[in-house]
């Protein structure tokens, strides 16, 4: 069954009234300043002009308007690297099969999505560009960086300094992100900013990419999005990201279902802060009916605008053209009827699917 969410239809007023948001524009860099692999670069400038709000993507800029039903937690394309070597799933090196699974994406109604891949070599900027033109998905790419475990020994993520992380971030953000694999500078820009923690705590490295990931938010109005572990280290989160002098409305919080409490999800979004539900389909840790029942009781206690949705689907054993399943449609094919079943409107889900986002991934105003 596939839902019929006329997403270009939907008012977003809330995206509306942002209108007159600074859009930040980078001065370029001679050639010869480009940023390399363990290169150093110097302080980038940007230039304010008041136009209208924006979302950054692999294809160029677009008003939030046009960003329609979206999932803010995926994974597209993973090429061999340390994390297939920690975790032989974490493998999607085929652009055939994810031509393939956004293309039934797109026929269940889907137009646009995050691929939260961090800086690393598993990241295919190039190839994510071709696979959103040839899909015809939207795509928001990532910078920042992921947990410690899924990088070299001697990684720059290591010896770096917060303030150098930052200038990499930027650059990926106003010129182009750097594709690792490929060895090559491109002109494809991210559109959020990534950190993470671990379970139960915040290692001093990710203190530092959150530090770095608070610097280009100052400095770009960059969203930007995290990985807590299992759940865990969401106030922590919040209150460390406020340290660096970031609004908590500037965040978006991954994997926060993975510990379904409640009151512990109120408290985080009661900051300003966005939680991404993205374990949907992952039987192995619960049903779909403890998402269900605490995106009822979020959206009850009057937190409806903090909640998005997703699949996060870095594992190759969710994609169906991979051979396995439930595939990429699963959650609006299959999880949003069963919502709309259990009492909820279609504009109650076009909130979750499209307007939550479409505000999320807006770059910010007030950042300076």
């Amino acid at each position: 069954m596939h839902i019929a969410l006329s997403a270009r239809r939907c008012v977003l007023s809330s995206v509306q009234q942002l209108s007159g948001m600074p859009y930040l524009k980078y001065k370029e860099p001679p050639q010869n300043g480009m940023h390399t692999p363990g290169a150093g670069h110097g302080r980038l400038r940007y230039t304010y002009n008041t136009m209208t709000p924006f979302i950054r993507t692999v294809t160029g800029d677009i008003p939030p308007e046009q960003l329609g039903i979206t999932q803010p937690h995926e994974h597209i394309i993973l090429l061999p690297g340390k994390s297939s070597q920690v975790n032989a799933a974490l493998l999607l090196d085929s652009p055939e099969c994810a031509i393939l699974e956004l293309t039934d994406y797109k026929t269940a109604g889907g137009a646009s999505i995050v691929d939260a891949q961090p800086i690393c070599v598993e990241r295919a900027p190039l190839l994510l560009q071709d696979i959103s033109l040839k899909s015809g998905i939207r795509v928001v790419a990532t910078s920042g960086f992921h947990r410690a475990c899924f990088y070299p020994d001697g990684h720059f993520l290591f010896t770096e300094t917060a303030e150098q992380l930052a200038e990499r971030i930027i650059q990926e953000i106003t010129v182009g992100m750097f594709d690792y694999s490929a060895n090559q500078q491109t002109s494809i820009k991210a559109g959020v900013v990534k950190w993470t923690s671990e379970y139960h705590h915040i290692p001093p490295v990710m203190q530092k990419a959150a530090e770095a990931a608070a610097i280009a938010h100052h400095r770009t109005g960059v969203p930007i999005l995290t990985h807590t572990e299992m759940g865990t280290c969401a106030l922590e989160q919040v209150e460390l990201i406020k340290k660096y002098g970031v609004k908590p409305s500037a965040m978006i919080l991954c994997h926060v279902d993975r510990n379904p409490d409640k009151y512990l999800h109120k408290e985080v979004a009661s900051t300003g802060a966005r939680l991404v539900y993205d374990g949907v389909a992952r039987t192995k840790y619960w049903p779909d009916s403890v998402i269900m029942d605490l995106i009822r009781a979020m959206c009850e206690s009057g937190f409806g605008d903090h909640i998005m949705l997703a699949m996060d689907s870095a594992s190759r054993t969710i994609w169906r053209h991979y051979g396995y399943g439930p595939g990429l449609d699963y959650l609006l094919k299959v999880f949003v009827p069963r919502l709309m079943r259990i009492g909820f409107s279609e504009s109650g889900v076009k909130r979750l699917l499209v307007k939550n986002p479409a505000l999320a991934l807006s770059f910010s105003s007030d950042c300076c």
